[in-house]
């Protein structure tokens, strides 16, 4: 199912709440929360959060029981320069700008 940017906002406000908690490292916060932003579907959401207990965003399944969880997608850290205009970037992703900035505003009250 196809999804707007309120569901992005509350994606990107539950993987905050895991970093403000340091279950995501700086870098795969950052990461997360770029692959929310160009969230089009529901799954596209869900697979931020398969390695994360509660908090998540409505839609986003149920919490991991058991286990260590699993590493997180694209090996965590690395994540990919944003270069405004190009592909993928905020020219093909008109709110993704909006989304980024509520990020920042996240980030700043975590004191980042």
């Amino acid at each position: 199912m196809r999804i707007g940017d309120h569901e992005r906002a509350q994606a990107i406000e539950a993987l905050g709440e895991h970093y403000s908690l340091s279950r995501l490292s700086l870098g795969e916060y950052e990461e997360r929360v770029d692959q929310a932003t160009r969230a089009v579907t529901g799954d596209d959401l869900v697979a931020l959060f398969t390695d994360l207990p509660a908090p998540r965003p409505a839609g986003a399944g149920p919490a991991p029981r058991g286990g260590p969880p699993p590493p997180p997608p694209g090996g965590g850290g690395g994540g990919k320069a944003h270069v405004p205009g190009a592909p993928g970037g905020d020219a093909d992703e008109p709110q993704a700008g909006a989304l980024r900035q509520h990020a920042g505003r996240h980030r700043r009250h975590l004191g980042q």
